[in-house]
This record gives structure tokens, C-alpha cells and sequence, in this order.
């Protein structure tokens, strides 16, 4: 698969590595996904190569100061400590160089209240590659403001994840992977294209070889 069929220019592209927070993945996570580590482990080296290529990085940590509200979003999980830290730090092992810019959000999408837009447009990116957790909530929210905002947006498939979806409001449970799919459809439907980190590469693969 080759994204949009044409080689992306690294110079209007970057990447954003939402959420890889403690409260998310590992052993303690508060709303532990199942596959987080496994995306953890793969996603250090890939952003090392969009480093390589001189492509901004850039992690959000949905994390709410502990005098402000939590969002009515956050509060339906009944769960005091969510976003708060030390819940909410970001995972050790990231590698975060000093290069890369990290947002803290207090909301889903890392577009609310941020001034993220502002800051990608000052970098000269309208391509954004969106990885991280949770592939259901904040990635999907992320992707679909970002589109709103008239981004080029890809959603990576293979580092994303998220947990499994309890029954509510009288609707099934989805497994962990079903609800990841679920999204990546929805997504993929109204306001991204859906690739793997190897489908970008490859899309890179001239900038890559100079």
C-alpha cells in the first residue's frame, strides 16, 4: 500500500505520539490496553527514523492539573485518579529527545485547548501521522478534528491500540481488538487514511535514501 499513490514531503509532515502515559500502559494502568506494550516497544524506533528525516514529534499527555475540573468525558469513568498524575506521566523508555514538543491535554482530542493547531501550522505540517492510545477515543477524536481543520491525516493501524469496550447504555461489549477495528472504520470512513507504519516508510522511502 502506498499512501495516496505519491511520496510524502517530510518537510510539511508530523507526527503525533498521543497518550503513551502510565496510566495506559503497564502493569498499574489505571485503563491498562492489551497490546500497549507491544506498541510501546515498536513505535521508539519509528520515531526515531521520523526524527532521522527531520520530522517534528510530538506527545500529548492527557494530563488535568489537579486544580482544574476533569472534562464530562473523563468524570463518566468514575475514576478520581484518571489524568491526574503521577498516573498520567509519560511512560519512561519513550526516548523523547529534545527536539520533540510535548502537549499536555486536558480533553480527547489534542486539538482542544492546546494550541496545537497553531503551533503545526508555524511548523508547516498539513500532513499529520497519528499514532498512540486509545485508538477508540483520543486518537479518533485527534483524527477527526485534524480533518476538521483541514489536515492530511494518517492513522497508523499497527501503533495504535486501545482496551476492551464494556457494555453500556444498551450496547454489547467490544474485545479489545474489535473496538480497535471498529475505529480505524470509522476513521478511515470520514477522516483519515488508515496505513501502517511500514505503508509510511515506504511513502518516505525517497527522502529516505538521499
Amino acid at each position: 500500500m502506498t499512501i495516496r499513490n505519491e511520496p510524502q514531503p517530510t518537510h510539511r509532515t508530523a507526527v503525533i505520539a498521543i497518550d503513551l502515559q502510565s496510566e495506559f500502559i503497564g502493569a498499574d494502568a489505571l485503563f491498562p490496553v492489551p497490546d500497549g506494550e507491544r506498541l510501546v516497544a515498536e513505535a521508539v524506533p519509528f520515531l526515531s527514523r521520523m526524527r532521522e528525516l527531520g520530522i517534528p514529534v510530538i506527545f500529548t499527555a492527557f494530563a488535568v492539573p489537579d486544580a482544574r475540573p476533569l472534562g464530562r468525558s473523563t468524570a463518566r469513568f468514575g475514576n478520581p485518579r484518571a489524568h491526574r498524575y503521577p498516573d498520567a506521566a509519560l511512560l519512561p523508555g519513550l526516548d523523547i529527545d529534545e527536539r520533540d514538543i510535548v502537549i499536555e491535554k486536558s480533553r480527547q482530542s489534542a486539538f482542544v485547548g492546546t494550541g496545537l493547531d497553531l503551533l503545526l501550522r508555524r511548523l508547516g505540517a498539513d500532513h499529520l501521522v497519528i499514532l498512540g492510545v486509545t485508538t477508540h477515543s483520543c486518537c479518533l477524536a485527534t483524527a477527526i478534528d485534524a480533518a476538521a481543520l483541514d489536515f492530511d491525516v494518517t492513522v497508523l493501524s499497527d501503533l495504535t491500540a486501545c482496551p476492551p469496550v464494556p457494555a453500556k447504555d444498551g450496547l454489547p461489549p467490544m474485545t479489545a481488538d474489535e473496538a480497535h477495528t471498529a475505529a480505524l472504520q470509522l476513521v478511515a470512513y470520514s477522516s483519515a487514511q488508515v496505513a501502517t507504519s511500514a505503508d509510511v516508510l515506504d511513502a518516505l522511502r525517497p527522502e529516505l535514501a538521499r
